[in-house]
């Protein structure tokens, strides 16, 4: 679903309006479009059971309403290494399972988008329209390719809560399905311009999919520099 509206068709009747100058019955209409001021859907319920057992493959992302997965960064682990230092890099890519024996026919594709945003910032991200400040939150898209999210460098996520902490820290963050606009600008006939996320939404069409949880898949590649 592209575009929701409602439109309203009414009758009216204009004071000599006719050609002959006599009082006439017109008819008009107008629409009223969707925003995101209005509520989607009043109630949504899912069985969620089975994908918030315990499972040594992966973990699960859904929408709507449904599995979001939980990540604690381990800070308190390597804190010490960082008192000293100054942390340039730290790279952050998530991988996601196919599922080989799905039926094509009813399988949910993975999330477009995923929300990577600190627990105790998920209230009120979305009923106050935040966006990602890639401090609190970042957001990834999915790589057909590699089938994986690429959430890029995250470093100034970790230098920030070292500034605000000053003491070891693990934190704790969630993996949301998201839907996100965005606007291009700068764009041309040789260039296809910068697009920038303007909003972001929770995401309300069906989707799903496991997110490897394999300690070999679940690696921060850090780069600091000593001073």
């Amino acid at each position: 679903v592209n575009l929701t509206s409602l439109n309203i068709f009414y009758k009216y009747l204009d004071p000599k309006g006719s050609s002959q100058k006599t009082d006439t019955i017109r008819t008009s209409e107008f629409r009223l479009n969707i925003t995101p001021e209005v509520t989607q859907i009043n109630h949504i319920q899912n069985n969620n059971d089975q994908l918030l057992a315990p499972n040594d493959k992966g973990t699960f992302v859904k929408s709507p309403a449904g599995v979001n997965t939980e990540v604690t960064f381990p800070i308190s682990e390597i804190y010490s290494k960082l008192t000293n230092r100054s942390l340039n890099q730290a790279r952050l890519m998530v991988y996601a399972l196919p599922e080989a024996n799905q039926d094509e026919k009813v399988k949910l594709s993975p999330p477009d988008h995923l929300l990577l945003v600190n627990k105790d910032s998920l209230k009120g991200f979305f009923e106050n329209r935040r966006l990602h400040d890639n401090v609190t939150s970042f957001y990834a898209s999915f790589d057909k390719e590699t089938y994986s999210y690429n959430f890029g460098n995250i470093a100034a996520m970790i230098n920030y809560y070292k500034r605000q902490k000053k003491e070891a820290f693990d934190l704790t963050y969630y993996l949301v399905p998201v839907d996100i606009t965005f606007t291009t600008t700068g764009g041309s006939y040789y260039s296809p311009g910068t697009s920038t996320p303007t909003a972001i939404y929770n995401q309300m069409k069906p989707s799903a999919v496991m997110l490897e949880n394999k300690p070999e898949k679940l690696k921060l590649d850090i780069i600091y520099s000593s001073f």
